[in-house]
């Protein structure tokens, strides 16, 4: 980059962010990040503990406060939005309160975007065309058909893990999940949902998919009948589901082979606290 787009294009965003901030402390770190070379990768532990070196962070009890507070955000960034060039967005922050609607619009390069699965995200994520990688929390199983029917077209999510609704205590939520294609219905995420069998979708490539007290009801290929042709499922957990009775009902032969074989590549299944459940059929 020359020293033209430097002073046209970058420092004007840079200097706005930077007169935003109130705080003398924080200007001193956002200044300090200077010291690091172009397109450098700063590693997050060690600027923060240059942080705590140089005395711009607050003295807490314990270094492990400090550090906590060098990784607490609790509201997005103001001027987010202005990074029109933005590919990766991560913002698994456990302080994070809300995320503002609309703040995605703009932010159409979006490659990778990882939320909080506390905070419930706007809708504006489905009009992410070049998202490849999703990892956060949708407040419905209809936000969940948008975000698929917008990624269908162009085919390029290739990891998510999505959580509709909150995930339950059973199995909970781990920060530290490995890149892969897992949904996750959490507390009662379908059991007020207004969506015909029919257009219950879930995507193609799943590899996992978790029930944890979302009001699944009765058979579960009643429920999502694309599972029929769900070739790459390789774990399902049923957890806490008071009203399943089965997984797939019995078909004729004619049946299964217009519908294909469910569960094929199948490698885990866990059950769980299923008091009205008959059993696989």
């Amino acid at each position: 980059m020359g020293q033209a787009d430097i002073e046209n294009g970058v420092l004007p965003i840079l200097m706005y962010a930077f007169n935003r901030l109130k705080d003398p402390k924080l200007k001193s770190c956002f200044l300090y990040c200077s010291l690091y070379p172009e397109d450098y990768d700063i590693p997050r532990d060690e600027l923060i503990a240059n942080f705590i070196s140089e005395e711009l962070m607050d003295t807490r009890l314990s270094r492990r406060a400090e550090f906590d507070q060098g990784t607490s955000i609790e509201e997005v960034p103001q001027g987010m939005e202005s990074l029109t060039n933005l590919k990766i967005l991560y913002l698994d922050c456990c302080n994070l309160k809300n995320m503002p609607t609309g703040i995605f619009h703009r932010l159409t390069h979006l490659q990778e975007l990882t939320l909080p699965c506390h905070v419930v995200h706007p809708t504006d994520v489905e009009g992410l065309k070049q998202l490849e990688l999703f990892d956060g929390r949708l407040n419905s199983a209809s936000n969940l058909n948008r975000l698929i029917k917008s990624q269908q077209s162009e085919g390029r999510l290739r990891s998510y893990h999505i959580i509709i609704n909150e995930p339950g205590e059973v199995f909970g939520y781990d920060e530290y999940y490995p890149p892969c294609k897992v949904v996750h219905f959490g507390d009662d995420s379908l059991a007020d949902s207004s969506l015909g069998v029919d257009e219950n979708l879930l995507p193609q490539d799943i590899e996992e998919l978790l029930f944890e007290g979302s009001g699944l009801s009765c058979c579960l290929l009643d429920y999502f009948p694309m599972l029929n042709n769900a070739k790459d499922l390789k774990k399902c957990d049923i957890l806490v589901e008071d009203k399943i009775e089965c997984i797939m009902r019995l078909s004729s032969e004619e049946e299964q082979q217009s519908r294909g074989v469910p569960f094929q590549s199948l490698e885990d299944l866990s059950l769980y606290g299923l008091p009205n459940f008959i059993g696989l059929l």
